[in-house]
């Protein structure tokens, strides 16, 4: 529904209540981009796939009852802000509501966004949508996936490519979980122990009482994917041999091989850079380090033999 995916990534949050809801960022081929596109592909783009517009209740029933239960929205003291504006203070909404209405999709300078100072303002939005007065507090959808979810949905398109708009989605979308933290203080502050002792308590007592609703439990004993991502990650450790960290064998293959050799120092796991990298076949020799790491994966065969394996090809 917004075009050609080539990459994804989301992740499960779970509020203070332990209502779940995901943080999905797309990456969509060929969507059109701010500063290199024309204003008129870019407002085409998101009038395709966005909307903020009440279906009539008679043509679309379903989808107008949607609308009104998940997609209007109400000010409350969650979203109400207290801005300081030239020594006066004033109260918004911190998700622009109610929204201007537009004659047709208006596109703002994004300079003018990426400078708002939102301690003293609310956040400027990249782009306003074509929009009626009635329809002022309707937060934007996109009609086939609040049909598909039946629950409320936010879609917007962010046509920036420089860092610090990236930064603020992924920061936002991987920010921790809520830790009972408060009702902690007081059992410390009330000890008698020594500084670096009340210090690890609270770190332990941190670590093991963090929210979890019945939600939330219920995904992680079932075993449910909490993320996923279309790219992975894999660390190559470039310290000094001396340095590096390695992974030591199960204890049963360690005894087995002091059996065999008292003196034998080959306790670890077989590192990328110190041990497979070095010892590459002669047919990949001059692949450099990143590109095995990224298109290779290790596979033993029985005891002692290691090889190789992208795709179907195994060296």
């Amino acid at each position: 529904m917004f075009g050609e995916v080539s990459d994804h990534f989301w992740r499960i949050e779970y509020q203070a209540r332990g209502a779940p809801h995901v943080h999905l960022a797309l990456w969509v081929k060929d969507a059109p981009v701010i500063g290199q596109n024309t204003p008129a592909e870019v407002r085409s783009y998101i009038d395709k796939i966005i909307t903020c517009s009440v279906p009539n209740a008679d043509q679309s029933p379903t989808l107008n009852a949607l609308v009104m239960k998940f997609q209007s929205h109400k000010c409350n003291r969650y979203c109400r802000k207290i801005f300081k504006h030239k020594d006066k203070f004033f109260q918004k909404c911190r998700f622009g509501f109610p929204r201007p209405a537009e004659m047709e999709t208006k596109i703002n300078n994004v300079v003018d966004c990426l400078a708002v100072n939102r301690a003293t303002q609310p956040r400027k939005r990249l782009y306003h949508l074509k929009r009626t007065d009635s329809e002022t507090r309707i937060n934007d959808y996109n009609g086939a996936l609040l049909l598909a979810n039946q629950a409320n949905v936010d879609v917007q398109y962010i046509g920036h490519t420089g860092s610090r708009l990236p930064y603020y989605i992924t920061d936002y979308m991987t920010k921790q979980e809520r830790c009972e933290q408060d009702n902690l203080w007081s059992d410390i502050f009330s000890s008698t122990k020594s500084l670096g002792t009340n210090a690890m308590s609270f770190l332990l007592k941190t670590v093991k009482s963090r929210q979890v609703g019945s939600n939330e439990a219920a995904d992680r004993l079932l075993g449910h994917k909490l993320y996923s991502k279309s790219r992975q990650t894999r660390f190559a450790d470039l310290e000094h041999p001396d340095m590096v960290k390695r992974m030591l064998k199960p204890c049963k293959d360690i005894e087995e091989l002091l059996k065999n050799d008292t003196e034998s120092t080959d306790i670890f796991h077989q590192h990328w850079v110190l041990d497979i990298y070095p010892n590459r076949p002669d047919q990949m020799e001059n692949t450099c380090l990143h590109d095995m790491l990224a298109w290779y994966e290790k596979e033993h065969v029985g005891n002692e033999e290691m090889r190789l394996r992208t795709g179907r090809v195994y060296l």
